[in-house]
């Protein structure tokens, strides 16, 4: 594995690959290009300023966390679970293909905003201060869980879509789906 024991800067690109897990988590780590990571294990990766990453790709039964201090732009990652935070009064894009077959987790307090690509998870989370926007037609979102979002929410998905958690949405909800829609929680 590959683990960090202080604070790293990088003004350029990063590459990491290693055959077990990743933890490079020092709250000084700055990243100041886009990050690619592969490796066998599970992934945990913070950065102080914002965070761009290319790829990421995990070991197929691992968790990937990512962390930024400001906006958090996610090009390809692949495991089996997915913690993706961006920094105050920060938003996220996710711009290529995500694909973590158990559980996915979006947090900003600003907006979350899909660009382009695909999302592919079997159980879908988010909390964000501002506005979703998940709405590429090739989604693949199993279960929309706990959720709160402070702006509106347009969520697409090619499959039918249940609800495991509660869902508050300050503002207008947007749901389309090729399957049959299950949204209903007390408290909803």
């Amino acid at each position: 594995g590959l683990a960090g024991s202080g604070a790293i800067s990088v003004a350029g690109t990063s590459n990491f690959t290693t055959g077990g897990a990743l933890s490079l988590v020092d709250a000084g780590n700055s990243f100041g290009g886009a990050v690619s990571i592969s490796a066998g294990g599970n992934v945990a990766l913070r950065s102080s300023t914002g965070l761009a990453v290319s790829d990421v790709v995990a070991g197929s039964k691992s968790s990937i966390g990512l962390s930024s201090g400001g906006w958090l732009t996610v090009g390809n990652l692949s495991g089996a679970a997915a913690t993706l935070s961006a920094g105050p009064g920060a938003g996220m894009v996710l711009s290529g293909t995500l694909a973590a077959s158990q559980q996915v987790s979006l947090s900003a307090s600003g907006a979350i905003s899909q660009v382009s690509g695909t999302l592919m998870t079997g159980s879908l989370d988010v909390n964000a201060a501002g506005d979703v926007l998940l709405s590429s037609a090739a989604n693949s979102i199993g279960a929309l869980g706990a959720s709160t979002v402070g702006g509106s929410l347009a969520l697409t998905t090619s499959t039918a879509l249940a609800q495991t958690g509660a869902l508050n949405v300050a503002g207008t909800s947007s749901f389309n789906t090729l399957g049959a829609i299950h949204l209903y929680q007390p408290g909803d």
